[in-house]
């Protein structure tokens, strides 16, 4: 069965590594025709995309466990296995009814571990050690010669301008999050709201910053983790890292901030201000220098004009 898409989500941009190359293998020296591909290709099949490729593995044991992975660039978007018949032929068709959305370049690459073969293979295997040089294994092949595209070119670029709204949309969402904390923060310091009994009341700004900051917040990293197997933001990757920084900081700010309150007030901070329940708040900083940062370097990669977040 299919693999569930790791979600990588600081992967930058590379640069193709495999141009040129019919079939690389990684640690050494490439075993000629080992395995061979003649045909690889997708076509969409209920929601997602079924895959097809044809080759040979001539010089493999009967037997031998193929681990393949669907790539894009440097990242896995799926793994199976396939196991080698005994007339050496490969013809395999693969679904992946999970796989949604729309890349180019995309590519097989497969792995053949010693150690993961049965007895047989490996007795058969052990008599040919000029082949399966034992130093390099796993024999890694990547048949970028073979790439192929999810979909077309127009859908690719619709993929685009649907994947810049989810940015702006949520990017919004997440700095209106952050501007009602401030204004409410202001209005409760200065004594003119959250007041019972002539003094600040804790209850009333909790369940403030529960319902309506981190609530929101919540809802933003759910979608975020919904989509994040979605190739419209996988191929939108160092973006995704950037928007879920901006995200998971504005939700540690709601709870550092909240204390700060508490000690201008000249109060004891709240417990639940020391303790993130089912939210995200992992991020390299909180800062609002490094927020600020962060939004400009997505709104400049995602050509989000600043007046846009208004």
């Amino acid at each position: 069965m299919p693999l569930a898409l790791p979600l990588l989500l600081l992967l930058g941009a590379f640069a193709d590594p495999f141009v040129g190359a019919a079939a690389a293998q990684e640690g050494g020296e490439p075993v000629p025709g080992l395995v061979e591909l003649t045909t690889a290709s997708v076509k969409p099949s209920k929601g997602g995309w079924e895959l097809s490729f044809v080759g040979t593995g001539a010089k493999l044991p009967k037997g031998t466990v193929l681990k393949w992975s669907l790539q894009w660039r440097m990242q896995s978007l799926r793994e199976f296995t396939t196991t080698l018949g005994g007339n050496k032929k490969i013809r395999e068709t693969i679904p992946f009814e999970d796989l949604q959305g729309y890349a180019a370049d995309i590519f097989l690459r497969l792995e053949i571990d010693y150690l993961a073969q049965p007895r047989e293979v490996k007795e058969a295997m052990d008599k040919d050690p000029e082949t399966f040089l034992m130093e390099q294994n796993p024999w890694t092949i990547r048949f970028w010669d073979q790439r192929f595209s999810l979909g077309t070119e127009a859908q690719m670029e619709k993929q685009k301008e649907e994947a810049r709204k989810f940015f702006l949309d949520t990017l919004k969402g997440a700095l209106a999050a952050e501007k009602k904390f401030s204004q409410k923060s202001t209005a409760a310091e200065s004594g003119s709201d959250f007041q019972k009994g002539g003094a600040f009341d804790s209850k009333a700004w909790q369940r403030f910053v529960e319902k309506d900051v981190r609530d929101p917040l919540r809802a933003l990293q759910k979608s975020l983790r919904d989509k994040g197997g979605h190739l419209m933001l996988l191929t939108e990757s160092r973006d995704l890292g950037y928007l879920t920084e901006i995200v998971n900081a504005i939700a540690l700010r709601s709870y550092e901030r909240s204390r700060t309150l508490y000690e201008k007030l000249g109060i004891i901070p709240d417990s639940a201000d020391f303790s993130p329940k089912e939210i995200d708040v992992n991020c390299s900083s909180s800062k609002s220098s490094y927020l600020q940062k962060r939004t400009q370097q997505l709104c400049r990669s995602q050509k989000i004009d600043m007046n846009e977040l208004r």
